[in-house]
């Protein structure tokens, strides 16, 4: 339960403002006056903002779907509630519906898929599973 929270944390306030950053430091270069640098930097912030804001609606299907993890995240990921439902209602982000009843896991995280188990015998008496 400690590698899903560490892997959020390093995107989500890591790696997501570095990129952020070198977007806009790019973007300020490529202007050719004062004023256009800073209408491609306010954009670059812009950008930035909305990528923070879905990262940060995903986190919640993830917490969902591994509920140990969610201790270990930084509150600033955590969206407001106001933004939860908004993004739940427009099918921005979700828990993984199929993915999550096909694999199995549970109410408590917890794996719990049913698997068949195909077996045959030659004499009725030794019996061998049948590996897929």
């Amino acid at each position: 339960g400690v590698l899903l929270p560490w892997t959020i944390w390093y995107f989500g306030c890591l790696h997501l403002p570095m990129i952020s950053l070198i977007f806009m430091c790019k973007e300020i270069q490529r202007s050719s006056t004062f004023s256009a640098g800073v209408g491609r930097a306010m954009r670059a912030l812009v950008v930035a903002g909305v990528a923070l804001c879905l990262f940060s609606l995903s986190v919640k299907p993830l917490e969902n779907i591994h509920p140990a993890s969610a201790n270990g995240l930084p509150s600033a990921l955590t969206p407001p509630a106001g933004l939860t439902s908004l993004a739940q209602k427009f099918h921005i982000s979700s828990g993984y519906g199929l993915f999550r009843r096909m694999t199995g896991v549970g109410e408590n995280g917890e794996v719990a898929r049913p698997e068949l188990i195909i077996e045959g015998s030659y004499d009725g008496k030794a019996w061998r599973e049948y590996e897929f």
